[in-house]
């Protein structure tokens, strides 16, 4: 993918088995590091589809775990919310804000099947979710329902 904003991407890794036997994994990063590290390579993932500037997007963050997502992709959103159902991650991922100074991104304790479009998202992010989800279908259509016109799941 390449956008203007960020034009080094370039993917680093690759999909294959995991050397523990635990199924198929990002082979040769840690995601969460990668995350953090890398967070240009996630964004530019998303064009040509998305048609708006990511500095004025509204995100979803979906089962956000410990925020490595949210956190590394705040700095160049207009805002973003992260949700799970954990509150250990809800409060870890808000320690995490406060020290690195943002103050476009909450995070709140919320199952996303509790979720209500009061508001809308330019771009909703499911990472490492849906594996985890016995209702998959219903899950995406509540995903859905949450985006704006042109949104981006």
């Amino acid at each position: 993918g390449h956008h203007p904003c960020f034009p080094t991407y370039r993917t680093i890794y690759s999909i294959g088995p995991s050397p523990a036997g635990r199924g198929p994994l990002a082979m040769g990063y840690d995601r969460d590091e990668y995350r953090t590290k890398q967070p240009q390579d996630f964004i530019s993932m998303l064009y040509p589809e998305l048609r708006k500037e990511f500095k004025d997007c509204a995100v979803l963050d979906v089962g956000c775990g410990r925020g490595a997502v949210s956190l590394s992709i705040a700095p160049y959103a207009k805002s973003v919310l992260g949700i799970d159902i954990d509150e250990g991650n809800i409060g870890l991922c808000r320690e995490r804000a406060e020290a690195m100074g943002l103050a476009n991104v909450r995070f709140i304790k919320l199952s996303a099947f509790d979720l209500r479009p009061v508001e809308r998202y330019d771009v909703v992010i499911l990472s490492d979710v849906l594996e985890h989800v016995q209702e998959q279908r219903a899950l995406l259509e509540r995903c859905i329902d949450m985006m704006a016109p042109e949104g981006y799941i």
